[in-house]
């Protein structure tokens, strides 16, 4: 997007004209904005001072036809690339506090809370399928800034190459640093809390006007040169979703530390069912369930997330073969499977502190790889914070709590019928006539053909090569994110995205089969087998690369990582750019041969809940959350029974439900939402 052009549309022409509400205009960026803050983003440079030509960006802007981003404009019910659409008679609301959260979802009996739009899964997306359910969404969503000050010190560092300014999300975001936690309203992008985060000058003097000058001891000037901000612990590579979709979901960047950003995650702020509005922190019989909900306990309004100095970061990368890539992994995947056959219990914790204390384990932490199939190459990068680096932690053993739940924490919600006729009018409306509104180009041949795969794989190759590039930089600019101009180039083009937790102990396993599936060998030209096989076979269905990744074991109950489900896992991430590139959209049976193996046997990868592949949707079978997720998926099961009894917030797949669970007899604790999974004849069985 260009610097002095921005897509916008402004929530005062929604209130002032609503025939107006779906315009998308282009104009001037305000100046004042652009050049009192600037987003934060690797160097387009190399080393030698040369710039890097973007042949990736450059072909794929020229490609692509000007359109506004969908995004948080919130045209339309489908994904940000107006694709997985909701029936066109579910309404659509964009309330701007708490309180028009709860009037929406009283008086709807079908809700769910959308951000971006960053999802492939219809069934977890849309509230229904007729005009008696509304989905909210969250980007005019305020919370955080509500009867309280302002975090308004998001200026940048002095020698942090940017202007002072007011950070444009500084209302929005509350940045503690006795504590180290960050709040966020829930539609802030991570990108924007990212950015926030890293500018923020704590040692800013109070009583002094925005900018001004300040002496500083020469221990702060130490300080001040030694440290730029404060980060997320880890982070994941798209950092263009809300924070409250990336939490929900158990998004997750690579960290055997970390975890996921629900691992990060110390307090949520939801909107339940009946109108409450509800504070969950750690320790709270129900927050393990409520941290990675995938908004089936409520429209969530806040989160709250640790932070950590953002200090340097030694980024290193080179380039592997596919087999010396599956060599590491299965040093890492034998270590896990030994710990595995001496602590079998699922859900104990002694695997994983038995599994973190392997030395070829601990070499994986923040590890990513970009794997271009067709290129038959690896980009392993990998990264060394340059200060005292803390032992990994230890999840705590599952345990039934019995603690009593915080009143406090809870403010009534309740309104009088007039206000809430009166605001309906101005939050809640329907979907335009259009809709959905598909900003891709639906027939591009060259992305379909397979004899092109090759170069498609280069530019990416050439790309990602910008974001792998070794060098020192703070925490915030080494770790892999997509930037904005990478965002903007790959949007235009239809394309499918699924991921798998792929449980550590068969990671090696798993690779070797992908490995050995992304060659081919012709016996006529090599009979004795004494050449290098070549990339091709099912190569040819990618045009992007894989992106892997590692996390630790999580105790949020619907993390993929879940110690009852994937435990430590190896995420894999593939795209599917094939399906959507002819019209009508076909199938990619060498993508999908991939994908069936990483939910197969020898991988046995559990989905990401915002993303494709799920059965209902592709095979048309049954998901069986028990057998994937354990006595965790009942446990989730009695928090929603407890705390959205209806399912108002089930959404339109079939897989967030639990028909064969006794709430009665197997549902208990304060607010029965524990499971009382000792208890007779309430072992977790097949319900969905």
């Amino acid at each position: 997007m260009s610097p002095y052009m921005a897509y916008w549309v402004s929530d005062e022409d929604h209130d002032e004209d609503e025939e107006h509400d779906d315009d998308v205009q282009s104009v001037p960026a305000p100046e004042r904005e652009a050049a009192a803050y600037t987003s934060r983003r690797p160097s387009l440079s190399h080393a030698h001072g040369h710039r890097r030509p973007l042949m990736f960006a450059l072909l794929w802007t020229l490609l692509r036809r000007a359109a506004g981003e969908l995004g948080t404009s919130g045209h339309d019910l489908s994904n940000f690339q107006g694709k997985h659409a909701c029936d066109a008679r579910v309404r659509m609301a964009a309330p701007r506090t708490a309180l028009e959260v709860s009037e929406v979802v009283t008086r709807f009996p079908r809700v769910r809370a959308n951000g971006v739009g960053h999802s492939w899964h219809r069934g977890l997306f849309c509230s229904g399928e007729d005009e008696d359910s509304v989905n909210v969404l969250t980007h005019r969503l305020r919370s955080v800034g509500v009867g309280a000050s302002p975090s308004d010190r998001g200026r940048r560092l002095a020698g942090s190459g940017g202007a002072a300014g007011r950070s444009p999300v500084a209302d929005r975001v509350a940045v503690d640093t006795e504590s180290m936690t960050v709040k966020a309203d829930a539609g802030v992008t991570l990108r924007e809390l990212l950015d926030h985060l890293a500018n923020h000058d704590d040692l800013t003097r109070e009583d002094g006007p925005p900018g001004a000058p300040t002496m500083l001891s020469f221990g702060d000037a130490l300080f001040r040169g030694t440290q730029r901000g404060y980060t997320l612990p880890a982070f994941p590579w798209f950092i263009d979703q809300t924070v409250a979709g990336a939490v929900t979901t158990a998004t997750h960047g690579s960290s055997l530390r970390h975890g996921s950003l629900s691992s990060q995650t110390t307090a949520v702020t939801v909107v339940l069912a009946n109108g409450t509005v509800a504070s969950y922190h750690e320790g709270n019989p129900a927050f393990d369930a409520v941290r990675a909900s995938v908004g089936r306990l409520g429209v969530v309004v806040d989160v709250t997330l640790r932070i950590v100095s953002n200090l340097a970061v030694r980024k290193s990368s080179a380039t592997l073969t596919p087999d010396e890539l599956v060599r590491d992994v299965q040093l890492a995947s034998d270590a896990a499977a030994r710990c595995h056959e001496r602590f079998p219990t699922p859900g104990y914790v002694r695997a994983w502190e038995c599994t973190r204390a392997a030395p070829d384990v601990r070499r994986l932490d923040e590890t990513q790889v970009f794997w271009h199939f067709p290129l038959g190459k690896a980009v392993r990068t990998d990264f060394t914070r340059l200060d005292s680096i803390p032992g990994f932690p230890t999840p705590a053993n599952p345990t039934r709590r019995r603690t009593r739940r915080n009143s406090n924490s809870l403010r009534s919600a309740w309104m009088s019928t007039d206000t809430s006729r009166d605001r309906d009018a101005s939050v809640v409306r329907a979907q335009p006539p259009d809709a959905p509104r598909d900003i891709t180009d639906g027939d591009f041949p060259l992305m379909a053909n397979d004899t092109f795969s090759r170069f498609w794989s280069r530019q990416w190759d050439v790309s990602t090569a910008l974001n792998t590039m070794s060098g020192v930089d703070d925490a915030r600019d080494s770790y892999l994110t997509m930037t904005e101009e990478q965002y903007d180039a790959h949007d235009n083009y239809g394309y499918d995205q699924y991921e798998v937790c792929v449980p550590l102990r068969l990671a090696g396993a798993c690779l070797r089969k992908i490995a050995d599936d992304m060659v081919e060998t012709n016996p006529a030209w090599d009979p004795v087998g004494i050449l290098t096989p070549q990339p091709g076979g099912l190569a040819h269905g990618f045009r992007s690369p894989a992106l892997i990744r590692f996390t630790s074991p999580d105790t949020a109950l619907l993390s993929p990582s879940n110690l009852h489900a994937a435990g430590a896992c190896m995420y894999v991430n593939v795209e599917d750019y094939v399906r959507h590139a002819t019209t009508p959209a076909g199938r990619n049976a060498k993508f999908q041969k991939v994908f069936e193996h990483l939910r197969g046997p020898k991988c046995d990868g559990r989905l990401h809940w915002g993303k494709a592949g799920w059965p209902t949707e592709v095979t048309g079978g049954a998901f069986d959350g028990a057998r994937e997720y354990g006595s965790s998926w009942c446990s989730f099961g009695c928090a929603a029974a407890a705390l959205d009894p209806t399912g108002k917030f089930a959404g339109t797949s079939g897989a967030m439900t639990w028909p064969s669970l006794d709430v009665e007899r197997c549902c208990g604790g304060d607010g029965g939402v524990q499971y009382l999974a000792g208890d007779d004849g309430c072992e977790c069985a097949r319900t969905g």
